[in-house]
């Protein structure tokens, strides 16, 4: 029953490829304590365990709080903890979530863990209906724009009144996730809203893009940076960057935009060698030739500041990644070799966090950590 209901769940609508994002990037990453959380819940909700989020979204959950300095968040709807967790983690020492769910009894199954991660005294359970606590939040007169961040998973038919009540709790600028938003039905997030708002909550300025083809996420990305941010684009092909010149001219910022005509792999290299470029970007996004994205990593853990992002995007292949060969063409299975041991380098490599996600083709985020 719950791995059917896991199924059901699963937009990817493959449990191949839902088992090969968790296996290969997010079980890896998983702090211990999140692990046996999980583990907890599955053994004591059975199939219910679903309710609680998954691994994968708790890693981009975390970078998502760290690349935005997060230091007060809110969290409605508990659970067992799971995100609580990954929220409590992910935050400085000085840190606070204001954490509200009416069953308090689902709260204390993952409490042992919380304690055993030694980051209860980050949290303040509040055991209510989240509409209440939430009115009660803002009638205190000192919580408007007191919160950097806020994770709803709680009743779906209060999330509207959850919203208005959160555009007054968060700060401008800060971010609001609701869970669940597609609900087992649809299709994945657009990735270059994705793409925007990462941009935007890292406060990014200077970035590197590898690989612009007609430049949809190079537009996206310019169009996310302040007026005075800057893209470093390569790509050898300027002919399809000149397809979407036109329309990044229309947007007003083309003045952002270095275009580098140039292999990927020598332009980086020139970067790295020009002396003056180690940490200046403060994000990557990598579409380019996926044979050499070892190449762009390690070129890149040099160009990315220390906290800074690397993104590579169709890391997921067609699905192929967790599919047999023979359901695919000889040019598709020819990438997966290299899409798969890049992914197997960015779960494991002590460098950075990385979380995959399903949009898209796939996209990894990685941020650097030293």
């Amino acid at each position: 029953m719950a791995e059917n209901l896991e199924e059901e769940k699963n937009i990817l609508k493959s449990q191949a490829l839902l088992e090969y994002i968790l296996e290969k990037n997010a079980y890896p990453r998983e702090h211990e304590q999140l692990k046996r959380l999980r583990e907890a819940t599955v053994k004591k909700y059975k199939e219910l365990g679903i309710l609680g989020v998954p691994a994968d979204e708790g890693l981009l959950l975390s970078m998502f709080l760290k690349v935005m300095n997060a230091k007060n968040t809110l969290e409605v709807g508990v659970f067992t903890g799971y995100s609580l967790l990954a929220t409590a983690l992910a935050l400085p020492a000085d840190g606070k979530i204001t954490a509200i769910d009416i069953d308090r009894e689902a709260y204390e199954v993952g409490l042992p863990f919380i304690r055993a991660a030694g980051v209860e005294h980050k949290i303040n359970f509040i055991q209510s209906d989240g509409v209440a606590a939430l009115n009660e939040l803002i009638n205190d007169g000192e919580n408007e724009g007191a919160f950097d961040f806020a994770f709803v998973d709680a009743k779906k038919e209060d999330y509207i009144k959850y919203y208005e009540a959160l555009l007054k709790l968060v700060k401008v600028g800060g971010v609001i996730a609701f869970d669940n938003t597609l609900w087992i039905l649809g299709v994945p997030a657009d990735e270059g809203l994705l793409l925007s708002m990462f941009l935007k909550v890292m406060n990014a300025k200077n970035t590197l893009e590898v690989g612009v083809f007609t430049g949809y996420s190079l537009l996206a990305t310019a169009l996310a940076l302040p007026a005075d941010g800057k893209v470093t684009a390569i790509d050898i092909d300027r002919e399809a960057y000149e397809v979407g010149l036109p329309f990044i001219r229309a947007a007003g910022v083309e003045h952002k935009i270095n275009f580098i005509q140039s292999d990927g792999v020598a332009a980086l290299n020139e970067l790295v060698n020009n002396g003056e470029n180690e940490g200046a970007f403060d994000f990557a996004f990598m579409d380019a030739k996926k044979e050499d994205y070892i190449k762009y990593f390690e070129a890149l853990l040099k160009l990315v500041k220390v906290g800074g992002v690397i993104a590579f995007d169709n890391t997921l292949w067609y699905g192929s990644v967790a599919e047999a060969d023979e359901k695919f063409s000889s040019f598709t299975r020819e990438i997966k070799k290299h899409v798969l041991k890049i992914n197997e380098i960015l779960a494991n490599d002590p460098r950075i966090e990385s979380s995959l996600v399903s949009i898209g083709d796939g996209v990894t985020f990685c941020r650097r950590l030293y």
